[in-house]
């Protein structure tokens, strides 16, 4: 799936350097929002990253880091301030690389750590991984329905998240469901955002192949 940019800018002119930046990267929508205002209007937590000018018409720096998840925010400035890790203009190829090197899902540490070294065992895991990833979806969505079944595809598929050291929140959310929230919009946000955060973790791993 696409890797979600959201960029905070009411410069036009940067707006266009940045998409010309990104024609060195593949698979990256952006969104584009001039103003805190209208940062109302999207759910954030779809974002993958986020990139904010650190001074709006109707927004300085404390405003924005009051609304924004500082977790995957970069600040972008025309200057420096004294204090803060900004980025200066304009925004560099290499400063958008360094946003996907961090925005990896998958981690190898458990599966290296188990390998000791040996590339073939390493390589047999990634292949399963990419066998089991998708089957454990297809039982996660099949049973969207059965509250029962669905909390017990979420306990199965947790373990081969782990193995994968990928992070299991969403599933033990969705483990977790109640009656109530089973019949709210909160089943088909967590299942949203786990058939992205399987999608990209299959990418990941198919780039680690050999």
């Amino acid at each position: 799936m696409p890797f979600q940019l959201l960029y905070i800018e009411d410069d036009s002119i940067d707006v266009i350097a940045l998409n010309r930046v990104l024609r060195h990267f593949e698979k990256v929508d952006l969104t584009v929002c001039g103003n805190v205002a209208d940062l109302y209007k999207f759910n954030l937590s779809e974002f993958d990253y986020i990139l904010s000018d650190s001074n709006l018409p109707d927004g300085s720096l404390n405003d924005l880091k009051a609304i924004l998840p500082l977790s995957k925010t970069q600040f972008i400035s025309g200057s420096e301030i004294v204090g803060e890790n900004v980025w200066i203009k304009p925004i560099e190829i290499d400063q958008i690389q360094s946003i996907f090197n961090k925005s990896t899902i998958v981690n190898m540490k458990y599966i290296n750590d188990l390998a000791d070294g040996d590339n073939e065992y390493v390589q047999e895991m990634i292949a399963t991984a990419l066998s089991v990833l998708p089957q454990r979806w297809v039982e996660i969505s099949s049973n969207k329905n059965d509250l029962v079944l669905l909390r017990k595809a979420a306990h199965k598929a947790k373990s081969s998240y782990r193995v994968c050291g990928i992070q299991n929140q969403w599933l033990a959310e969705l483990e977790s469901l109640d009656e109530s929230s089973f019949q709210s919009e909160q089943k088909d946000l967590l299942l949203a955002q786990i058939e992205k955060q399987i999608h990209q973790a299959i990418e990941e791993l198919n780039k680690l192949k050999i």
